[in-house]
Parts: structure tokens; sequence; C-alpha cells
């Protein structure tokens, strides 16, 4: 009777491991998840900021390029125009070329999350029914 209680116990021991060690992983992913999701929306709020600072920097470019005209007696009429424009349209370029950047790592960053989550949801699964599947396959061997 006590070889069965002892192999009864070491079954129900090993059962509840695997479902622990599913717990426990699916606990770590859910964290890392988490960790991953608030690293995608750092990565937003710093490309939206480096966004408005480039934004800035134009403003204040083309308020002095427009000064030194305006001090060298130039009008802003034709070529200097012309000139502002284009500098107006780089400035642009690279501003939407940084926020497109920071909503890529956004979205990437809440994928790797969601995958991140699905890993510990499978791992859970996984350590529950290994655990329940050794402990019944270890006690339909009692029987015999």
């Amino acid at each position: 009777m006590s070889e069965i209680a002892l192999l009864v116990g070491s079954l129900a021991i090993g059962a509840a491991g695997k479902i622990s060690s599913g717990v426990a992983s699916n606990q770590a992913a859910q964290e890392q998840a988490e960790l991953q999701k608030e690293q995608a929306n750092i990565a937003l709020s710093e490309s939206e900021r480096e966004a408005t600072q480039k934004v800035t920097e134009r403003r204040k470019f083309l308020a002095e390029q427009r000064m030194a005209y305006s001090a060298n007696g130039i009008s802003l009429v034709g070529t200097p125009g012309i000139v502002a424009e284009d500098t107006f349209k780089e400035f642009q370029m690279e501003i939407d070329a940084i926020r497109k950047s920071g909503a890529a790592k956004y979205f990437l960053g809440l994928r790797q999350a969601e995958s991140t989550s699905r890993t510990g949801r499978a791992q859970l699964t996984a350590g529950i029914l290994e655990g329940v599947g050794s402990a019944g396959l270890g006690f339909a061997s009692l029987d015999k």
C-alpha cells in the first residue's frame, strides 16, 4: 500500500510541477509582453518628440534664412522663394520619415508583444496538458 501511495504522490507532484512550470512561463511571457508594449509606446513618443523638434528647427532655419535675405536687401520672390520652398519640403520629408519610423517601431512592438503573449498562453496550456496527461498515464498504469 505504501508503494502505491508513494507512486500516486509522485505522479501528483510531477503533474503539479508541469502545471506550475506552465503557469510560471505564461506569467513571465505576459510580463515580457507588457514591457514590449511599453517600449512600443516609448518609441512612438520619442519619434513624435523628435519630429516636433525638427518642426521647430525648420521654423527657425527658415526664419533665419528669410532674415539673411532681407538683411542683404534680397527679395524673397524668385530664386530665394524657391530655395525656401525646397528647404521646407526637405525638412518635411525628414519629419514624415521620423514619424513613419516611430509608427513602424510602435506596430512592430505591439506585434511582438502579442506574439509573446500567445507563446505564454501556449506554454500554460502545454504545462496543464502535460501534467494532466502524465498523471493520467501514471494512474492508468496503477490499474495493471
